[in-house]
């Protein structure tokens, strides 16, 4: 046993797992929550932490969409930097919200970031292949930064996803065409 041990009385067994600071902002109803769910852990009482986290988990989605819709907001008043800013946060709250990049992409698109825009749509359709817009942007980032046959195969997906979406055929036809002209 550790002098350290002996001192505080306990002897070698691992440490508790890392946990919120008792006192630490608890008039935060749901630190208090969290610190309770912390303790239900340690004491390998998981139906009950996982009873308290759950709801928490959720207003917390619910946050990390109105982060990144704050972001939306921004940008369309014309704060683009800052309003890109706050959409990543929403997406690195919820990483598994696919529209959240797909609004992203878009923004970034416009800003002629297509790289970056092509990360996120490819991202987005990694998490949910029937996002008919995401492929539809796909189409043009890669269309615009001269990947012709990815374009192609992202313009027939759209198309197969939305066969009677007319925005999403002129923007696939359009795209193409006018991109051929160029190759």
């Amino acid at each position: 046993m550790s002098k350290r041990n002996k001192q505080r009385g306990r002897n070698s067994q691992p440490a508790p797992m890392s946990r919120p600071r008792k006192g630490a902002n608890l008039r935060d109803p749901a630190a208090a929550k969290i610190l309770e769910a912390a303790t239900l852990i340690e004491a390998e009482q998981f139906d009950g932490a996982i009873e308290i986290l759950n709801p928490i988990v959720e207003a917390a989605l619910k946050r990390a969409e109105a982060v990144h819709l704050l972001g939306l907001a921004m940008v369309r008043q014309g704060y683009i930097q800052r309003g890109i800013a706050h959409m990543s946060r929403g997406i690195a709250f919820a990483p598994e919200a696919a529209w959240m990049r797909v609004n992203r992409a878009a923004i970034r698109q416009g800003q002629g970031e297509h790289a970056d825009a092509i990360t996120d749509l490819e991202a987005a359709v990694k998490i949910d292949p029937n996002v008919p817009s995401a492929w539809t942007n796909l189409t043009a980032s890669y269309a615009i930064t001269g990947d012709l046959d990815r374009a192609a195969e992202a313009a027939a997906r759209a198309v197969e996803l939305a066969p009677t979406n007319a925005s999403a055929l002129n923007s696939c036809g359009n795209t193409l065409t006018r991109q051929s002209r160029f190759a």
